[in-house]
């Protein structure tokens, strides 16, 4: 049953100034808490290459990656939740949200206690050694104890992480910020402490991925003792309905999710096995930062997309696309000003940040990340509008393609070219097809309303 009230009889200029509020103070709360996680993460990577060295960096690099791979686990459901709770603000449905929410939680908390027990034996007799190719690099009880160590933050954030995904359904991505600062404390507060007391991969592992579960617990509790306590998850809301509801969003989104990590979190394994650890370590120094730069775009236009998919519940599909072009422009004002640092000053920017040159790159590699960078931008701001509006099928098709696509160019172009192939392989995509392909499909979602 949709609710009523304040909210629901607003004017549709009360409700477009509304959004914007929420825009603004997610943005600006997004700059200030990311760019401290960005600062700890900075600051983490620069303490681990200096107290285990290049090689041993590049495992650490290897393993954060293959963790990475577990979130499939979550079958999409954490993705398709914020469709549905920005589908359930926008009808003012309140029942709805605490269904989904509850029927979210405890779907999770079974994945993740099912993959809890599953690790035990995984960890214990998988050659890890062999699996990462490592031998020689690390010892095979460190790697064991260090893919543990990764396991471990990750397994308890899967059930916690549904609060993220409320709160950005409900464009009140601000208030998740506060508790993503607080965890990026914790993490550096334990980097310090491990790295100042002999510190080895697994303590450092542990010490580097514990901070955001500990935030999301946090966030978790605020969430239903003081905030919204009407979406404590309750065994007795989880539905069918819901779950299908859910379901109708997290299917597509798990498989382009597939494609995602193929595209995102396949080079490090592929390289290790097609190079050595020296490469792993300068391609993920090389990935990290251009991580860090996409984050840049991304939390200046992020909040937008809640708010596109609520609008278009309402039927104000005008104000839909007068924002989106509005979105558009601020997205590549930043991607086009990072590009362009980058370009000028890219291995300066490595060596402040790093405080050496253990890491520089020629012209050409630089110039591979900023043709990403730009393309990127372009292209995932259309993605992002299909998927908050669950236009998602063909993204699955062209995400897979494009994962298959950058792990045979990897394979392909490592060993000639190192990491500007691996740079080469990874764009490659973004800059031939999607720049085009993206913008195509977003057209019927912004065609103005027949008269």
């Amino acid at each position: 049953m949709a609710a009523s009230g304040p909210a629901s009889s607003m004017s549709e200029a009360d409700r477009s100034r509304q959004r914007h509020w929420r825009i603004l103070v997610s943005t600006a709360s997004s700059f200030l808490a990311r760019g401290f996680s960005l600062a700890v993460g900075l600051l983490t990577v620069r303490i681990v290459l200096g107290e285990l060295g290049k090689d041993v960096y590049g495992v650490w690099a290897v393993i954060t990656a293959a963790v990475v791979w577990s979130t499939l686990l979550d079958f999409g459901v954490l993705n398709g939740l914020v469709n549905a709770i920005a589908e359930a603000f926008g009808k003012q449905d309140r029942e709805s949200a605490a269904a989904l929410t509850s029927t979210a939680f405890w779907a999770l908390t079974a994945v993740a206690s099912l993959l809890a027990v599953a690790s035990l034996p995984v960890v214990a007799f998988v050659d890890w050694e062999g699996l990462l190719s490592a031998g020689g690099v690390a010892p095979a009880t460190e790697l064991r104890w260090s893919v543990l160590a990764a396991l471990i933050p990750f397994i308890v954030a899967i059930p916690l992480s549904v609060v993220r995904q409320v709160y950005a359904g409900y464009q009140r991505a601000y208030v998740t910020n506060v508790f993503l600062g607080l965890g990026a404390v914790v993490s550096l507060v334990l980097v310090v402490v491990v790295a100042s007391s002999q510190p080895s991969l697994p303590w450092l592992v542990l010490a580097s991925t514990i901070g955001p579960p500990i935030g999301a617990l946090f966030h978790f509790g605020y969430m239903i003792a003081v905030d919204m306590p009407w979406l404590r998850p309750r065994l007795h809301l989880v539905s069918l309905p819901s779950m299908k509801r859910l379901l109708r969003s997290s299917v597509p989104l798990f498989l382009m999710q597939c494609g995602a990590l193929l595209v995102n979190y396949s080079q490090p394994i592929v390289i290790a096995h097609l190079a050595n650890y020296s490469v792993v370590a300068d391609y993920s120094l090389l990935s990290r930062l251009y991580g860090m730069v996409g984050t840049v775009v991304v939390l200046a236009t992020s909040p937008f997309f809640p708010a596109f998919r609520e609008a278009s519940e309402r039927g104000e599909r005008a104000w839909v696309r007068r924002n989106f072009t509005r979105m558009m422009a601020v997205r590549m004002l930043a991607a086009g000003g990072l590009a362009l640092a980058v370009l000028i000053g890219g291995n300066a920017i490595l060596a402040l940040w790093l405080g050496s040159e253990i890491a520089q790159f020629p012209a050409l590699v630089w110039l591979a990340f900023a043709a990403t960078l730009l393309a990127s931008a372009w292209g995932t701001g259309f993605s992002d509008l299909l998927t908050i509006m669950d236009r998602l099928w063909l993204q699955v098709a062209f995400v897979m393609a494009s994962g298959i696509i950058t792990v045979v160019l990897t394979i392909v172009l490592v060993p000639g070219l190192g990491v500007l192939g691996a740079m080469l392989a990874f764009g490659f995509t973004a800059i031939t097809v999607w720049s085009w392909v993206g913008p195509m499909l977003v057209k019927p979602i912004l065609a103005k309303d027949p008269q």
